[in-house]
């Protein structure tokens, strides 16, 4: 015959009892939990709106668009440049990548991917360039420049030489930051605008004056009366090309 147990073996006991009873409701309360998961209105819900949602994913990935050159909105062009550039100088990377994102994607309508490339190219570029001591060490943005103006040929279907841009371009920001050479600014850009969008140098003049005027008032860090700047020489050269189509 077997010893009555003591006190602390029933004591054991209790306590295993208890803990398997705990066990049960936390087990139970998981279970209750799931419920609304199995439930068939609840789960056609859901995959209704995963539907929506990767229905408008595919809508903003792939729906048509016409990229241009000359598609821009000269404010909304303008305000954006001015800031990819601000923020470049406060040496902030997340935000000039956005704001070039929105140039490529909205201004020039290039498709989200390429557009995404190109404002990578184009934000890096900038920050290497800031970035370097002298002229010699911001060659290094040149690749990225060449890059980033192919990607805009090849969307636009463009027929300029990326390279020969690319160049000028740098050659540009190196004016821009040397006040003793700022005054060669204007022809730069008058090459540069006539190797993008067509015809000679001299019919750019207007708009060339005006971007230099930017660059200068960007490089000196005067952001309002650069984006107004900014404004007119985008407006300027949308009067151009306008001009041009006009009167072929």
């Amino acid at each position: 015959m077997e010893p009555p147990p003591t006190a602390g073996k029933i004591s054991r006991l209790r306590a295993a009892v208890a803990m398997g009873r705990s066990a049960q409701r936390v087990r139970k309360g998981f279970s209750d939990r799931r419920v609304p998961a199995k439930n068939p209105a609840v789960r056609r819900l859901f995959k209704r709106s995963l539907l929506f949602l990767l229905l408008m994913v595919a809508g903003y990935l792939f729906w048509p668009r016409v990229p241009s050159l000359g598609a821009f909105r000269p404010h909304g062009i303008a305000a954006l440049e001015c800031e990819a550039f601000e923020n470049a100088q406060a040496r902030r990377p997340s935000a000039v990548l956005v704001s070039c994102y929105r140039i490529f994607q909205e201004e020039f309508r290039l498709p989200p991917i390429a557009a995404a490339e190109a404002s990578w190219n184009a934000s890096k570029a900038m920050q290497l360039f800031l970035d370097s001591a002298d002229n010699a060490d911001r060659e290094r943005a040149l690749p990225y420049l060449e890059k980033n103006f192919e990607i805009l040929r090849r969307e636009t279907k463009a027929t300029f030489a990326p390279a020969v841009v690319a160049r000028l371009q740098l050659h540009r920001w190196m004016l821009a930051v040397d006040r003793g050479r700022q005054a060669q600014l204007s022809a730069a850009i008058s090459e540069i605008l006539a190797m993008l969008y067509g015809g000679s140098a001299s019919d750019y003049e207007a708009a060339s004056n005006a971007f230099a005027k930017a660059d200068r008032l960007l490089a000196s860090k005067n952001p309002a009366e650069a984006r107004q700047a900014a404004a007119s020489a985008w407006r300027r050269l949308a009067e151009a090309l306008q001009a041009a189509r006009n009167h072929p």
